[in-house]
């Protein structure tokens, strides 16, 4: 009776165990059971397969999947690799797909508890004995990026659901701020990446990435502030309108900022300039491109010129077209030429009349869209301001002017981002909360939001609708709210 009863306790751990270990890996287990290439996977460099006791679930999975384990000095180029990443919450361990580094899961490794030995009474009574045991640890908290075939939601915290079908998320080098892409049909697009001194032009196959072509900012000392796309002319051939920012520093150490607009041709031949240095916010959207300056004690005039191109040969309208009194970025011409889309004071959308340039009562969206800081413009004042006294150390003499968040329009909806993920306090606090793409919709005079996609729980820093109806769209993610962390790029479908 005792051996039996030795038996039933043996069994019931190993199921435990199992149960244990198949609900701290769900996502991990399930990337590698849809995986459909060579079923090998390397492991990190010098990572003894026989003695290391955080991997050793995660050896257990790939042998029972059938995997083959090769050491950390060997090579593959169409199984999976296996790395391991210290971060800021601990170490992560990362499945990537050899043949291009695609990034497909994120989990966090926790060391195995030590548990409490079993104890079991060697009397020679013939009942059952009582057992003593820890019971089964709670799956691990993980984060997970990767693709499977359900809606998904990225987490620090808790497990997230699967991704859509078709969602593939990369790793990018650098700390890019903005994205736009341009279709070429067959599931196929270029996307371009602006960084503070350059943009990268790459392409995408629906599997892979691939560097086509990189061109610098014709000056030195730039921020990235803003990139669009289009075909002006109608060739075929997309035009890019890029801005930089150069942080000019005056002997009255007020810091002002002087912008640099560029348009750019991308076409067999690289990205390479076909306008002078314009100086100021280009905008270049289906309706046209049109440019607005900075004032000398204003982030920008109230003027608004259009930029014509004939051939390769760039102008600019003698006369504005119109005056507004925002930023060219902070408004969108819908639902029709009589309205417009803008962000007002509080961080909050409403329609106004174009012709009066007032609010449509009515039309203020109440969404919370969350506080987005997105690239900054030095403005000089025209007298320094005082905080709290006058010694030099609070004198203040420059303001930072905020460029709002992009907006699409696309079908019959305006998107945009809601900024719901927060850095939690200072010092001790960490990130939490979700990013969504979202969709605006009206009828008539009255605006509300769809969340077309799925969350995500990293900060999303800029997007870009890959066909114009808004069913997919290139999102750039950042692990800090700044843009300045690791970057990643996320293909992601509508629900």
């Amino acid at each position: 009776m005792r051996q039996s009863v030795k038996g039933l306790v043996l069994v019931a751990a190993l199921c435990i165990a199992s149960v244990v270990s198949a609900a701290s890996w769900p996502q991990l287990q399930s990337r590698l059971e849809q995986w459909q290439g060579e079923k090998e996977v390397v492991l990190p460099v010098g990572v003894d397969p026989f003695e290391d006791e955080v991997l050793a679930p995660v050896l257990d999975l790939l042998l029972e999947q059938g995997y083959v384990i090769l050491p950390g000095d060997g090579s593959s180029s169409k199984g999976l690799t296996i790395e391991l990443r210290d971060t800021s919450h601990g170490q992560r361990l990362l499945l990537k797909r050899a043949a291009d580094g695609a990034l497909l899961a994120m989990e966090k490794l926790v060391a195995p508890p030590v548990a409490a030995p079993v104890v079991l009474s060697t009397s020679a009574h013939v009942q059952p004995q009582a057992l003593k045991s820890v019971a089964a640890p709670a799956p691990q908290a993980v984060r997970v990026i990767t693709t499977t075939t359900r809606p998904t939601q990225l987490s620090v915290q808790q497990p997230p659901q699967p991704a859509p079908a078709g969602e593939v998320l990369f790793e990018l080098e650098g700390a890019p701020l903005q994205i736009v892409s341009w279709p070429l049909g067959a599931g196929k697009q270029e996307l371009y990446l602006l960084y503070d001194s350059y943009i990268q032009r790459v392409s995408y196959d629906g599997r892979s990435l691939q560097l086509l072509d990189k061109f610098s900012a014709p000056i030195k000392s730039t921020r990235a502030l803003h990139l669009d796309l289009g075909d002006m002319n109608n060739d075929g051939i997309p035009e890019l309108a890029v801005v930089w920012a150069e942080d000019v520093r005056g002997v009255a150490d007020a810091t002002n900022t002087v912008l640099h607009s560029w348009l750019l041709s991308s076409g067999q031949q690289g990205l390479r300039v076909v306008s002078a240095d314009l100086g100021g916010y280009l905008s270049l959207a289906e309706n046209g491109c049109y440019l607005q300056k900075r004032s000398p004690y204003k982030p920008f005039a109230p003027a608004i010129y259009r930029v014509t191109m004939d051939g390769n040969k760039v102008a600019i309208s003698d006369q504005p077209v119109e005056y507004q009194e925002r930023l060219l970025f902070n408004q969108l011409q819908w639902p029709d030429s009589e309205r417009a889309l803008v962000w007002n004071d509080e961080q909050r959308l409403m329609l106004v009349a174009r012709s009066k340039d007032t609010r449509i009562p009515g039309s203020t969206l109440l969404t919370d869209f969350g506080l987005y800081r997105g690239a900054t413009v030095s403005v000089p004042l025209r007298e320094p301001e005082y905080r709290s006294g006058f010694s030099a150390n609070d004198r203040v003499m420059a303001h930072d002017f905020v460029l709002n968040r992009r907006m699409v329009r696309a079908g019959d909806g305006v998107y945009t981002i809601v900024r719901g993920r927060s850095e939690g306090l200072p010092l001790v606090g960490r990130p939490n909360g979700s990013d969504a793409l979202v969709k605006i919709c009206n009828q008539g005079d009255t605006l509300s939001v769809v969340y077309p996609f799925a969350r995500v729980d990293a900060y999303i820093v800029d997007f870009s609708l890959e066909d114009g109806v808004g069913s997919e769209a290139a999102v750039l993610l950042n692990e800090k709210a700044d843009g300045s962390g690791r970057a990643y790029l996320r293909l992601q479908k509508a629900l």
